[in-house]
């Protein structure tokens, strides 16, 4: 899988768990990067049409307040990875992208990348996906407030 549609997917995750439509969230980009960001290039993004700057990254991440390592989070299943170059590398070369730092922010961190698996399952099944994607939306939007409302060095 690329990496592009690795981040893109991850994005758009976040952005459905803020409750943000692609508009609102270009709309937020763009403000916070001085440029226009509309609708069609937030799609883009998330179809893994386009590559990210390192201020993309960071504004995506503030945002929609998820550490950037979680934007390389491949999805279950995804053994490997490309990069533009074609060069491959395994899926677990992403492991060591998520800056460890604080035990209990570490921890909900886990269980995000654990609903996000989940949610990306239940997606496959469409007549279950309502029910679901809600449950885990909000479990999701609870994990993210968690761990912004931690302190540093807590634990």
């Amino acid at each position: 899988m690329k990496i592009e549609r690795i981040v893109g997917e991850r994005i758009r995750i976040a952005r459905e768990a803020m409750g943000y439509s692609q508009p609102e969230l270009g709309r937020r980009v763009g403000e916070a990067l001085d440029k226009a960001y509309p609708r069609q290039a937030i799609s883009a993004a998330e179809r893994g049409e386009r590559a990210f700057t390192a201020s993309e990254l960071f504004v995506f991440a503030q945002i929609l307040r998820v550490p950037v390592g979680s934007f390389f989070t491949p999805p279950s299943g995804v053994d490997e990875i490309a990069i533009s170059s074609g060069t491959k590398y395994p899926a677990s070369s992403l492991d060591d992208l998520h800056i460890p730092g604080n035990p209990a922010k570490e921890v909900a961190y886990d269980i995000g990348r654990v609903v996000d698996e989940l949610t990306e399952a239940n997606s496959r099944r469409a007549d279950e996906v309502a029910r679901d994607r809600r449950t885990l939306t909000t479990l999701h939007s609870q994990l993210i407030e968690l761990q912004n409302a931690l302190p540093e060095g807590s634990e």
